[in-house]
């Protein structure tokens, strides 16, 4: 059953930033290639900032570079150079020596931009010690782990809500899910995805 056409493809270099608009992305089981795979970073904290504390990142657009293109699986130095745009047009590159100050000044915060890091690097999400998710979810010994993949998103919110009163439980899941907790798309097939393809329901 074809349910319409892909419009518009957006990706999202950099975490809370404006994006590009694309003919085309290759989608991979942990989701589309490329996207955030930069985040920012509170210069004295090291936490991760989103544009719900700072809407001002939200004017800034990133999007990926001619000739470096993302890989998938990279992480640290290996993630692939972004430019980024602030209001009036003025540009610079992730990894230019003045990146963190002219961020700083389109935010009116001190912020850095920090490349993509494996799941499990506690330091760079700042995770707190987490719980033993075994013991806190697991009622019976040796009873395997809940799989959350199909609960329903309302059910799924009020279960949010329950973790976020426990941090050391999100951490724990953090790290469980590898980053991926919420109501997610899940790619049953990696491949390409073009402006103007179908969009069609499986039965």
């Amino acid at each position: 059953m074809t349910l319409g056409v892909v419009k518009e493809l957006w990706r999202y270099p950099v975490k809370s930033l404006g994006g590009e608009a694309l003919d085309e992305v290759r989608l991979l089981r942990e989701g589309m290639l490329g996207d955030r795979t930069w985040a920012c970073v509170d210069a004295a904290s090291g936490e991760i900032r989103s544009g719900k504390r700072h809407p001002e990142l939200l004017a800034l657009r990133a999007r990926h570079l001619p000739g470096a293109a993302p890989r998938p699986g990279a992480f640290g130095a290996d993630v692939a150079e972004v430019e980024v745009e602030a209001p009036g047009g003025a540009r610079f590159r992730s990894r230019d020596s003045d990146a963190p100050a002219k961020l700083s000044a389109a935010a009116g915060h001190a912020l850095r931009l920090a490349p993509l890091a494996p799941a499990e690097d506690r330091a760079h999400y700042r995770l707190r010690q987490p719980l033993d998710l075994a013991s806190a979810m697991a009622p019976q010994p040796g009873e395997p782990m809940p799989d959350f993949s199909d609960v329903p998103a309302d059910l799924l919110g009020a279960l949010m809500e329950l973790i976020a009163a426990e941090p050391r439980l999100t951490a724990a899941l953090v790290l469980h899910c590898k980053r991926h907790v919420g109501v997610n798309v899940r790619v049953e097939r990696e491949g390409a995805v073009r402006v103007g393809d179908a969009v069609e329901l499986a039965g």
